[in-house]
């Protein structure tokens, strides 16, 4: 330039060195105005703006980044950046200005953590460039640096989230799942891949109806639809997994929006053992509906009075419809007598009152049958509502066996005292016996006085068959059938009623003297007679009437059925075999048998009469008796007009045993016989008619002073009588002394009943007979003829 001035004239070069300051001051302007708003725009924009030199000083800054770090421009001027870094931040931040320097490459830092003036922590992301002098030589580091800490907590915050609402879905005890309006998954818990075997990228490319088949398939597709139709719905289903398991499930679905497009989420439940335990339920509610229904006792809900529940025993209880049933207070059923003490403790039980046991009482079914039942109840809830669960036993059948065993308890009673009574009433009939055929020997049979003692000799024979039978019905004796004459024995019967029954009753009668023989017991077939002539009167005891008594042969020649004999029958499955047999009709004109009950009049204890009238066995022991004699009872009634009754017995061939009206030829002999009875008439009796025999007697009515006797003189006897029944020793006591004393001595044991020693028993002690009062003379003859004679030779004298 100075060559090129040494040739200008210097007006010229004036010119040219002024143009070349206007240039340089233009220059200068330039840069001053290009240096004012590069300032400018450092000092306003939001990020922050740093220089620093090679130590990390800092040497320019601008207000957004002082304001980032929290201190004055005066003070962070000079600062170095490891003043407000950690020291695993100041190693960072020198790897990266160390890299920056090495490589004059600049770098982005991301997310230094600085610590700011107060102390809180403040992260930024950073940009970092070399700075050079004229030379390219590095005199430091500049660069821009962003605020991120409220992006980072928003981030911090948003992972917390979605870390919660990943925790929350996954843990989750059914599937989640979320599904746009196509059917495409959008999102599922980690149970949907876990339940339907199924991948995510399986899923993401499947829809719904894929999981389901069948009804199922149809039914989803159908819910689903009216989810986004309607906003949601539920459904049950079978989930099908991937290996093909049908899993029960309880699916919900609701409607949202994302941005605008439809979504349905919702979710499914696993309810396997809530279907396990329905169908559990359902077979308990089933099985408790088998043992309800077919339960012996009649179970019924009670409220308000009214029966709400019942099972069909109650109504085979009741006669009464399903229909009537529930329109019928339940007090109605009651008898009247048990309705107040009935509906006293319905109250109190509603009321919380605890009873101990059933409570019996009384009930009237369709029919007005009166039947008796146990009733056991608790107290229940019905539709919400208190009630009373009743469970009610018939025990008409168990009450009428109690009644039965208590007069079965009573006729053993009886029974017990009828032996007592047989006992001296034999007593008595043997002291008669023996003193009428006593006087019948002195008495000629040409003497009309020898037909009065004949006739008191049968009559004592018949009282004798009496006790007989008084002793048969306390078990006793054993009934011994023989060929009889029913004849005979009706016309004693009605010989005897006829002192026994009102004058307004007649009694006619139709009966053959010689009809064909039957097998049986006399004393039994006179209580038969007598039980239904007697029953016959007591129907007609008010008005009067007739007693017809009628009996004939009959022929049968086919199985017996109504039609034949009339309509009653004892029983269903009674009946006769072919062949003949004796009917005793008995009829009345009564006001017949109503049809209600007429099946049940030879039943044990049923009876029409008044307490105190009649015990309700004259008609079941008449059947008895009848039965075991191989006969048959049947009954033809009608109200209105009488009643007969026809008793059938089997006729057997030959002729009937009659009975001997004079007395048979008796033997006797001299033995030495001790006679022994408590009673001193039986005694004083006794030796007359053994002393008539021939016999040498010596007589006590002392048992204890007879073995006293024969003790001291053992040889001195060659029989021995005695009664069984006496004070401090009885008769079979006596006979064992007696046998210890002397073992071959005969001995004889006459009772009139005993309950201690049979003839089974007798025969075990070595006793040779063993004989019921009162004994004929001829009995007795034999007897005494018969237990000689395993012993030695009597003499025999006949009388």
């Amino acid at each position: 330039m100075d060559k090129y001035l040494d040739d200008k004239r210097p007006d010229q070069q004036v010119r040219i060195q002024e143009r070349e300051i206007a240039s340089l001051r233009e220059t200068v302007e330039a840069l001053m105005e290009s240096g004012n708003k590069y300032r400018s725009i450092i000092e306003n924009i939001e990020d922050g703006y740093y220089e620093v030199d090679l130590t990390g000083n800092f040497i320019f800054f601008n207000e957004s980044m002082a304001r980032m770090l929290g201190y004055s421009g005066a003070e962070l001027m000079g600062m170095n950046n490891r003043e407000f870094m950690d020291p695993e931040n100041a190693k960072k931040v020198f790897q990266t200005f160390h890299q920056v320097y090495a490589s004059g490459k600049p770098s982005k830092a991301v997310d230094w953590a600085l610590i700011k003036k107060d102390g809180e922590k403040c992260h930024i992301d950073t940009s970092v460039s070399l700075v050079r002098d004229a030379n390219q030589q590095p005199i430091g580091f500049h660069g821009i640096a962003r605020d991120i800490t409220a992006r980072m907590r928003f981030e911090e915050v948003m992972q917390r989230e979605r870390f919660f609402s990943e925790s929350l879905i996954n843990s989750m005890p059914g599937i989640f799942y979320l599904f746009d309006a196509t059917g495409k998954f959008i999102r599922w818990n980690r149970n949907f891949e876990s339940v339907s075997e199924y991948t995510g990228d399986e899923i993401a490319s499947m829809s719904p109806a894929d999981l389901f088949e069948g009804r199922d398939r149809e039914h989803i597709i159908r819910r689903i639809q009216q989810v986004f139709r309607e906003g949601q719905a539920d459904a049950e289903a079978d989930f099908l997994s991937k290996s093909g398991r049908r899993i029960p499930h309880y699916f919900t679905g609701k409607l949202i929006h994302i941005e605008n497009r439809p979504f349905l989420i919702g979710m499914g439940i696993d309810i396997t053992d809530r279907k396990k335990a329905e169908e559990s339920l359902k077979i308990s509610q089933e099985l408790y509906r088998q043992v309800v229904e077919n339960a012996n006792d009649a179970i019924i809900i009670l409220q308000d009075g009214m029966i709400v529940f019942h099972n069909s025993r109650t109504e085979t209880l009741t006669g009464y419809s399903k229909e009537e049933l529930v329109r019928i207070p339940f007090i109605s059923f009651v008898i009247p007598e048990d309705k107040d003490a009935v509906s006293k403790r319905y109250f109190k039980k509603l009321n919380g009152e605890n009873f101990g046991g059933a409570f019996s009482f009384g009930i009237l079914n369709k029919n007005g049958e009166e039947l008796w039942v146990e009733v056991n109840t608790v107290v229940v809830s019905w539709k919400g509502k208190p009630a009373i669960q009743c469970f009610i036993r018939d025990v008409s059948r168990q009450r009428k066996l109690e009644t039965q065993l208590r007069q079965a308890h009573k006729m053993e009673a009886i029974g017990t005292l009828a032996g007592g009574i047989a006992h001296d009433f034999n007593n008595v009939i043997s002291i008669l016996l023996g003193n009428i055929e006593m006087a019948m020997i002195d008495v000629p049979e040409t003497n009309s006085a020898r037909q009065n003692l004949e006739a008191s000799r049968k009559v004592c024979l018949r009282a004798r068959d009496m006790v007989n039978q008084i002793l048969s019905f306390s078990r006793q004796t054993k009934n011994e059938p023989r060929s009889v004459n029913l004849a005979e024995i009706i016309n004693e019967s009605l010989t005897l009623l006829r002192f026994s029954i009102p004058a307004t009753i007649a009694v006619h009668s139709d009966i053959p003297e010689t009809p064909p023989a039957i097998l049986a017991d006399p004393s039994q077939i006179h209580q038969v007679i007598i039980n239904l002539c007697a029953n016959a009167a007591h129907v007609m005891r008010e008005k009067g009437g007739v007693i017809d008594v009628r009996l004939e042969e009959m022929s049968l020649e086919r199985t017996h059925d109504k039609s034949s004999v009339g309509e009653g029958v004892a029983s269903p499955a009674e009946g006769l075999s072919t062949g003949r047999y004796m009917v005793l009709s008995v009829g009345d004109t009564g006001g017949g048998i109503p049809s209600g009950i007429r099946g049940r009049i030879f039943d044990p204890y049923f009876t029409t009469k008044k307490i105190g009238e009649g015990s309700g066995m004259g008609l079941a022991v008449v059947h008895g008796i009848v039965k075991a004699h191989g006969g048959a009872v049947h009954v033809d009634s009608e109200p209105g007009r009488g009643s007969v009754f026809r008793v059938f017995f089997p006729v057997i061939e030959g002729d009937a045993a009659a009975e001997k009206k004079n007395l048979k030829p008796v033997t006797g002999g001299s033995e030495r016989i001790l006679y022994v009875d408590d009673d001193p008439l039986l005694v004083e009796i006794g030796e007359q008619m053994l002393e008539y025999l021939g016999y040498q007697v010596t007589s006590s009515t002392s048992s204890v002073e007879a073995l006293a006797l024969f003790r001291s003189d053992p040889g001195r006897f060659d029989l021995v009588i005695t009664d069984m029944t006496m004070p401090r020793m009885n008769g079979g006591t006596l006979a064992r002394e007696l046998i210890a004393v002397k073992s071959d001595i005969p001995i004889i044991l006459n009772t009139g009943y005993s309950d201690q020693i049979d003839e089974e028993t007798a025969g075990e002690i070595g006793i040779k007979a063993y004989l019921l009062k009162p004994l004929t003379m001829s009995d007795l003859a034999e007897a005494i003829r018969k237990a000689l004679g395993e012993n030695q030779n009597a003499d025999k004298t006949e009388t």
